[in-house]
């Protein structure tokens, strides 16, 4: 918790809730406010989103102020024992602190206005960093094999498909009977084959 009551409130640095006789009422909300700013790390990383309320400003690092600021803030010691230099350089540092504490005071301190701790608070929050639009790469299209036709399977021909197509033949010939395959061997060149000599027909043929 900040030591409010700290010495080093001196005559010499002028601590920025300190405001003038006429404003006095209004130091307590002050304080409050930029004491709380040591409680976001985005408070010293980046510059405040509202830049509009920053166009009157001028920033000029006072080292001082910034000592006497660490040590009546302890959390504002730590951020900046935390974060500078890992996550940002010393000026940018106090430059993001010292703009909201110009914003707190310039929108609590403008007797025209009533206060907004709402509107306060989303004046300083870190501006929305613009985020670059990756282009992707065009959709490659998958083609699907084409598929590749079933050549049909060729069967050897049994013996009774060679039997109906010799029939067939046969019939297409006039020949007008049954064959049976299996009693006929015609691979056996040797078969005997009976011949009755006492036929008129072949004793023509034998004799002429």
């Amino acid at each position: 918790m900040a030591n409010e009551n700290s010495p080093s409130e001196s005559p010499n640095v002028r601590l920025p809730w300190e405001l003038p006789e006429e404003l006095k009422e209004k130091e307590i909300l002050v304080k409050k406010q930029i004491l709380l700013l040591s409680e976001e790390k985005w408070s010293f990383l980046n510059m405040p989103q509202d830049t509009e309320l920053l166009r009157d400003w001028e920033y000029e690092f006072d080292a001082d102020l910034a000592q006497a600021l660490m040590q009546v803030d302890p959390k504002l010691a730590r951020m900046r024992f935390l974060l500078v230099p890992y996550k940002v350089k010393e000026d940018p540092f106090w430059k993001n602190y010292f703009a909201r504490i110009y914003i707190i005071k310039s929108t609590i301190m403008d007797p025209t206005v009533t206060p907004n701790m709402n509107r306060i608070q989303e004046s300083l929050k870190p501006a929305v960093p613009q985020h670059t639009t990756k282009t992707l790469p065009p959709e490659r299209k998958v083609v699907a094999p084409t598929p590749v036709e079933a050549k049909p399977k060729i069967e050897d021909e049994s013996d009774g498909v060679r039997e109906e197509q010799l029939k067939k033949e046969l019939e297409d010939l006039g020949e007008d009977f049954d064959l049976d395959l299996d009693d006929l061997d015609l691979d056996d060149a040797s078969a005997d084959v009976d011949l009755d000599f006492d036929d008129p027909d072949l004793d023509l043929i034998l004799n002429g």
